[in-house]
């Protein structure tokens, strides 16, 4: 009887010891409509463009993204509602459909906000998506909407993994479509952003 017990025991240790650690989520896994995100980002159209240090506050469909520093004004205040966006600056207000073509129209700069919603946390939008690769399971790049989506590293925050450093860079086929627009030939867009700090809403 005591060599059977024994045996209990040391089963159940076996057991204990090869039990797997519980992971950290990875943004990818969950849905993620509230956040507070601050960090920083650089965007640049052929050879204009600048960074600046963000906000982004999203309450599911409302979007509130303060910039510091763009072009000397100290401050921008891009918001979104209701498929209704705007830009203020220190003098005035502006208004557009969406964040990237009001941003683009004011002061020139090229970052698809809208469609960042969800790329931002590691997730492609619900759409054509190609040129997929992975790293240890974990999705790292893609091509989607006209842009290619990099995710250079990921860090834990607020529990769980998202991307910290993300580069943007527009297709051939977007920029054509955004030089006729603008009246203009534009070569190449690209945004980087740096994850400074993520809390979930």
């Amino acid at each position: 009887m005591r060599w059977f017990c024994l045996a209990l025991v040391m089963i159940f240790i076996a057991g204990c010891a090869t039990m797997p650690r519980q992971q950290t989520d990875t943004a990818s896994d969950i849905k993620i409509e509230a956040w507070e995100i601050k960090g920083r980002l650089a965007a640049r159209i052929d050879q204009d463009g600048g960074s600046v240090s963000f906000i982004w506050e999203r309450q599911r469909d409302r979007h509130s993204i303060e910039l510091y520093g763009p072009l000397g004004s100290g401050r921008i205040l891009l918001e979104q509602a209701r498929g209704k966006a705007s830009l203020a600056d220190s003098s005035s207000k502006f208004y557009g459909e969406n964040l990237e073509d009001v941003l683009f129209q004011r002061i020139g700069w090229l970052i698809p906000f809208d469609k960042m919603q969800r790329w931002i946390v590691g997730q492609p939008e619900y759409d054509t998506i190609s040129d997929l690769q992975y790293q240890d399971n974990r999705l790292i790049k893609f091509t989607q909407a006209g842009w290619r989506i990099s995710y250079d590293k990921f860090e834990e925050f607020s529990g769980i993994f998202v991307p910290a450093k993300i580069t943007l860079t527009a297709s051939n086929g977007y920029l054509d479509e955004l030089s006729d627009q603008a009246g203009r030939r534009i070569e190449n867009a690209r945004v980087k952003i740096v994850i400074k700090a993520f809390t979930l809403g």
